[in-house]
């Protein structure tokens, strides 16, 4: 839609200025177009950027499955009312969370609580033949926790415990394959089912 209007604005410009009038080169109109298209594509860009932060904003949970190029990885962040639990399918490096900087390979998960700056850096030589690392994360705000201990009174008892955590927690062995397992299954779920799957991860999370 944005590229049929810049060609029209295109035709317009080639119809004012004649081949013939040397006000207006025609390598400068071709340079008027691209920099025209450039505009056009950073306005779309950051009107998709803005809904996709409206609508974080404004979901309970989220589930994210990723598949992307290691320099593509998001860098430092940090969630001021949500937690995060990352499950790292395909890729290798080191893990920041808080102060400390640990190596990772691949079935590493770790949930982080919120207000700890955390991010993954992955070795760009460790993907899998696409050249893609894969990586699966829950976030969980405030919300949903608010609005699971009113609507379900006897799951209190795990969200009190798991909004207890403090500090970042590293999952292995049963219970790691046991989360990975509704993680991976979230991937061809709808949304009421991953509200039902997140449930689980939650009582996963609050035994530990």
């Amino acid at each position: 839609r944005f590229r049929g209007k810049i060609d029209i604005l295109f035709h317009w410009f080639s119809c004012y200025f004649k081949a013939d009038d040397k006000t207006l080169p025609a390598v400068f109109l071709y340079l008027c177009k691209f920099i025209i298209h450039r505009i056009f594509s950073l306005v779309l860009f950051l009107c998709k950027f803005d809904l996709y932060l409206h609508i974080m904003r404004n979901r309970p949970f989220i589930f994210d499955h990723v598949r992307i190029t290691p320099d593509r990885q998001m860098g430092l962040h940090i969630h001021d009312d949500s937690w995060e639990l990352s499950y790292v399918v395909t890729g290798r490096g080191t893990r920041t969370v808080g102060g400390v900087t640990e190596p990772f390979m691949e079935g590493d998960m770790v949930f982080i609580p919120p207000e700890i700056p955390h991010f993954w850096s992955f070795d760009p030589e460790v993907t899998d033949r696409g050249g893609m690392i894969e990586n699966l994360t829950v976030i969980i705000r405030k919300d949903f926790l608010e609005k699971v201990a009113e609507a379900l009174p006897g799951f209190s008892d795990h969200i009190i415990r798991f909004r207890a955590i403090s500090d970042a927690v590293s999952f292995s062995g049963e219970k790691a394959g046991k989360i990975a397992s509704i993680l991976h299954a979230m991937c061809g779920e709808g949304e009421d089912d991953r509200e039902i799957s997140v449930l689980n991860i939650l009582r996963s999370a609050a035994e530990t």
